[in-house]
């Protein structure tokens, strides 16, 4: 496949934080820079961006909103990552355009470090569970499932019970626990751990087979220590993927 052959600005914009990191020939550069989603604007842009030398930018974007900043600040060459980019992934999927740009760069970095087939699993805000199989020799997308992340299992009986506390996640703690609190940490370890290997668990039932597995986002060290499956973590797959995009993208 023809890399970018270029220096090239990646933008990974998820709901929580923005990263920046540049790929130069398609390889990606050391020194990532981010700043709170909330805090995106034409300001924080100029002060974060100084220094950093590009010719072109590619984005993966979840946040709507910050598409309109993006437009408004750069004035080179800028690409947003869709199911049409041009891709060596095919798809085998009906709700292709409501697929997000994040499951799809996903997907991408796991085909770029040769893994397919592969079950590319994203551990944020919501854990997403994308399947890239073989299909006439070609990789291609067939489908996934999306599910609470780690917060909704930690935070949600706080918000919702009127005596129920907030708690952090304990990873020493036991199914029958001697408190409240404790009972609740364990719900919400053994809760999310059980829920990522069930849905794996499923995914590899439908398949009739094992795939390769891959796991990155924010949370990803707590799922790949409790799999039940043998994983490896990389915490710049999204960026991966968008440095394999080729250069017909400008």
């Amino acid at each position: 496949m023809n890399s970018v052959s270029k220096k090239v600005l990646l933008i990974d914009n998820s709901n929580s934080r923005t990263k920046f990191l540049l790929s130069v020939d398609g390889a990606i550069v050391s020194g990532m820079r981010m700043v709170p989603t909330a805090d995106l604007s034409f300001i924080s842009l100029s002060e974060l961006l100084i220094g950093f030398d590009y010719e072109a930018v590619i984005v993966c974007s979840v946040v709507p909103e910050s598409r309109r900043v993006f437009e408004r600040y750069f004035e080179c060459p800028l690409h947003f990552v869709s199911a049409h980019s041009s891709m060596e992934m095919l798809f085998d999927y009906p709700g292709v355009a409501t697929l997000g740009a994040d499951r799809i760069a996903g997907c991408l970095g796991a085909l770029s470090t040769g893994l397919c087939p592969v079950v590319v699993i994203d551990a944020g805000t919501a854990v997403t569970f994308d399947v890239v199989d073989q299909r006439n020799s070609k990789p291609t997308y067939i489908g996934g499932t999306i599910a609470p992340g780690l917060r909704a299992f930690t935070e949600y009986m706080h918000c919702k019970t009127a005596l129920l506390p907030e708690v952090t996640l304990n990873m020493q703690a036991r199914a029958i626990a001697s408190g409240t609190v404790e009972a609740i940490q364990a719900g919400a370890l053994f809760g999310f751990t059980g829920m990522v290997n069930g849905i794996l668990s499923r995914i590899c039932s439908e398949l009739g087979y094992t795939p390769r597995m891959v796991v990155t986002g924010g949370d990803s060290g707590l799922i790949v220590n409790n799999l039940n499956y043998h994983a490896t973590v990389d915490e710049l797959l999204v960026f991966r993927g968008l440095a394999s995009l080729p250069s017909t993208l400008f």
